[in-house]
């Protein structure tokens, strides 16, 4: 393409007459050594091919550009001449400040020279070149990290993101910093690691990053420099090595001294995404309160988990064990549980149901009032007893035993009769009582007008034995009636 003279500084640049044929052709252009916002080397180079048709006294050429759009202002000619015969790259270097900044778009031109002073009155525009963009517009994967990792490892491919501009060339002299996040899959992967590098000459290097994630699920991971954002190919996660152990089930129960417990004591194991490991070595060990556990060594299942029974001490009150792995985070797994002793109620001749009850040593125990039980030919429940005969520790119904001995209990039922007082004639007698079985004390007679009172009598004529009055009575399990005996 034939450019004419062009305007510089608002003056006409003359120009000697120099016969030349100027075809079109092509340049590649790059840029480099940025400060701020300008540009301070560009390096031109001819596409295979496309070397300017200059006449044979055409032997150097200057570069010229001219800012387009909002900067349609600006020219500027580089003082160095160079070999126009032959493909470079060609360097320019020492641009004046503002005369080519990064962001404004310029079109460049190779002004034809026949020796250092005689200029031609024509221009060759580089087509490739018209718009040339020289800002930083994206970012580029110079070196893509892994796509598929062990969860929780470091990636054996560390990603490489260059700052580019419009023609892909990589803007030497930003430094913004580069940030890579994680995202996609199930929603539940993470990034360990240095999440952000600094470029340098335009690069940003990262060396340490892992991913954590669920083994089969595939993240994106992002890379971000201020407005900028480039997004790398996809990062498939496996499972990785086992990191953490944890408890399931089996802690803080209850369950007879020397019995085992109900739920088996469960731990499992994972990766850093939270995956189950299974193939790793799981030992349980009595910590306290003696008992033992039924394997000492378990490996985790395809689950990740591991699991044995445990058998209580025979002393009751708290029992502890653990669960470790080597070198897991969350090892030991500690778990407690609580031996008990057994209450239980005996009904003594009577009928009905009595519940049984459990506690740990020192304990308390609140007892039965009873209330479902009946007694022997009507006799009515007075308490419990640690003898069949009552001659034991005595609780009355709904009463409390305020700390559990380390032994199992049976507590029998205390019946008692009732003792009836007949008065014979008499007035003001004693009312009917009902005690627990032992001594009572009887009371004093009523009163008869015309007799004496002597005592109470076993038999209803006053016969049988007699009792004086304030004298101790046996009352057993059977219902008696005394009567007043009269002089």
């Amino acid at each position: 393409m034939i450019v004419p003279s062009l305007a510089l500084g608002g003056a006409i640049e003359s120009r000697a007459a120099v016969s030349i044929t100027c075809a079109e052709f092509s340049i590649s252009i790059s840029f480099s050594g940025f400060t701020g916002q300008n540009v301070t080397s560009a390096s031109v180079s001819f596409v295979s091919g496309s070397l300017p048709s200059y006449s044979g006294s055409i032997t150097k050429y200057k570069l010229r550009w001219v800012g387009t759009g909002t900067n349609s202002a600006s020219v500027y000619t580089h003082t160095t001449f160079v070999d126009a015969t032959v493909n470079g790259p060609h360097s320019f270097t020492s641009i004046a400040t503002g005369k080519l900044n990064k962001d404004k778009t310029y079109q460049f031109f190779l002004d034809p020279y026949a020796d250092t002073s005689t200029r031609a009155n024509s221009a060759c525009v580089g087509t490739s070149a018209t718009q040339v963009n020289t800002s930083s517009t994206k970012l580029g994967l110079t070196q893509s990290g892994s796509t598929s990792v062990a969860s929780g490892a470091l990636l054996t491919t560390q990603p490489e993101v260059s700052i580019q501009n419009s023609a892909d060339t990589t803007m030497t002299d930003d430094t913004t910093p580069v940030t890579v996040a994680i995202s996609g899959g199930d929603g539940n992967g993470t990034l360990n690691g240095t999440t952000t590098s600094t470029p340098v000459s335009g690069v940003a290097s990262f060396s340490d990053l892992a991913v954590n994630g669920t083994d089969g699920q595939s993240y994106t991971l992002t890379y971000t420099a201020g407005s900028l954002t480039q997004t790398s190919q996809n990062v498939s996660v496996s499972t990785g090595a086992a990191t953490v152990i944890a408890l399931v089930a089996g802690d803080n129960q209850r369950a007879a001294a020397r019995s085992t417990v109900g739920t088996a004591p469960q731990v499992v194991v994972e990766d850093s995404g939270g995956n189950p490991v299974s193939g790793t070595l799981v030992s349980f060990s009595i910590d306290s309160g003696g008992g033992n556990v039924g394997s000492a060594s378990v490996s985790t299942a395809a689950d990740g988990t591991a699991s044995t029974s445990w058998t209580l001490g025979r002393s009751g009150g708290t029992n502890t064990m653990t669960a470790s792995a080597t070198g897991l985070t969350g090892s030991p797994v500690s778990f407690t549980a609580t031996g008990t002793f057994a209450v239980t109620y005996n009904k003594n001749r009577g009928t009905g149901s009595v519940l049984s009850e459990s506690a740990a040593p020192t304990e308390v125990v609140m007892l039965s009032s009873g209330g479902n039980v009946s007694g022997p030919n009507g006799l009515i429940l007075r308490g419990w007893n640690t003898s069949p005969f009552g001659t034991g520790t005595y609780y009355p119904p709904g009463g409390a035993i305020l700390s559990m001995p380390a032994r199992n209990l049976t507590l029998y039922a205390v019946w008692a009769g009732s003792i009836t007082f007949n008065n014979r004639g008499g007035i003001l007698g004693p009312s009917p009582r009902s005690e627990i079985p032992g001594y009572v004390t009887l009371p004093a007679g009523p009163s008869k007008v015309g007799h004496d009172f002597l005592g109470w009598a076993t038999r209803p004529n006053g016969g049988g034995q007699v009792y004086a009055a304030q004298s101790n009575f046996y009352l057993g399990t059977v219902n008696v009636t005394l009567y007043a005996k009269w002089s």
